[in-house]
């Protein structure tokens, strides 16, 4: 890339490794983490250059990283900003392949993806940062809304750090006040009394707001199936049950099977093979059994339980894409 590119990068940064980039590239040490958007808004107005980098906790490959980024920035006048996905982040690049760029953003935060290249320019189109407490998940939300083609992600040659993805949890607190932005924006996005503004609830854990919206849906596929996820979460066990009981055979859990079949198997240990033995897959799927190793394994944070988010977490999405079809 010949444009030069201001990098501001929060946290640690392997400093060896950015000395040696090529002069395109103007570091700035911005401190040790997103403190908000009108400190995003001071570093931005103050940059010199057409486009602008913020970098969180940076590893060394990530010079390279930014370089790939801005030549697909370049090649692409509609571009106004780029997210990097490394090679191995297959939920990532399935996000974005399944859903358009005003949804994806709305289910993935930014901070996930370690780094965001944008035009200095973009503020202007599409307005500052908002000083919320993801103040560029936020910004981010705002371009793909205005224009979905304005924002995409790049999958990268280098292998990049594991996602910061947080997994929906089995049995979620409440979101913080802090997060009230958030859910005005989720309301916004979906149409009022959908089955995609339930799940898009569910998912990041307003479960009183999805569940309301389920119940008037009632007595449809969709409806109930997110119904079902928001008392398995509650968690209220046996209620979860009773509204498997209604959805039955979804159309969705073949594919469910096959994803938990190969999170489990990846364990390689004896209570994951057991586990999946129970749960019948790849060839079926036992909700029923989910639910009891989501029971199971609610309060505890080690592999098995998190290998029990990744399946929830998968079910979500394969609901959501069945929500907005």
């Amino acid at each position: 890339m010949t444009a030069p590119i201001d990098v501001f990068v929060f946290g640690d940064r392997q400093t060896a490794a950015w000395n040696a980039v090529a002069p395109q590239f103007q570091i700035v040490d911005a401190g040790a983490d997103f403190t908000g958007g009108l400190q995003l808004n001071a570093l931005v107005e103050a940059s010199q250059s057409e486009f602008v980098a913020f970098v969180s906790d940076s590893p060394e490959e990530f010079p390279a990283v930014l370089e790939q980024l801005g030549e697909r920035m370049q090649a692409t006048a509609e571009l106004q900003a780029v997210l990097p996905v490394g090679r191995d982040d297959e939920i990532s690049k399935w996000i974005w392949e399944e859903f358009p760029a005003d949804l994806a953003t709305l289910i993935q935060p930014v901070a996930t993806f370690h780094a965001a290249l944008f035009r200095k320019e973009a503020l202007t189109k599409f307005g500052p940062f908002r000083d919320v407490d993801e103040p560029l998940w936020d910004w981010v939300m705002t371009v793909a809304q205005a224009n979905p083609a304005a924002i995409a992600i790049c999958e990268c040659d280098a292998v990049l750090p594991a996602g910061q993805l947080e997994l929906p949890a089995l049995a979620p607190e409440e979101p913080l006040p802090d997060r009230d932005w958030l859910h005005k924006r989720l309301c916004e996005a979906a149409p009022a009394g959908s089955a995609l503004l339930a799940g898009l609830l569910q998912v990041h854990d307003y479960l009183d707001e999805s569940h309301s919206v389920s119940q008037n849906m009632e007595d449809t596929a969709l409806g109930d199936h997110w119904h079902g996820i928001m008392h398995r979460r509650e968690p209220d066990y046996s209620n979860a049950k009773y509204w498997y009981r209604r959805i039955g055979q979804s159309s969705l859990f073949p594919e469910l099977a096959q994803h938990a079949d190969r999170i489990l198997t990846a364990q390689k240990s004896a209570a994951a093979e057991q586990q999946r033995q129970k749960l019948r897959t790849p060839r079926d799927w036992d909700a029923f059994a989910f639910i009891d190793f989501c029971e199971e394994q609610s309060e505890n944070d080690d592999s098995l339980a998190e290998a029990a988010r990744q399946i929830q977490f998968w079910e979500m999405l394969l609901l959501l894409r069945m929500s907005c079809e």
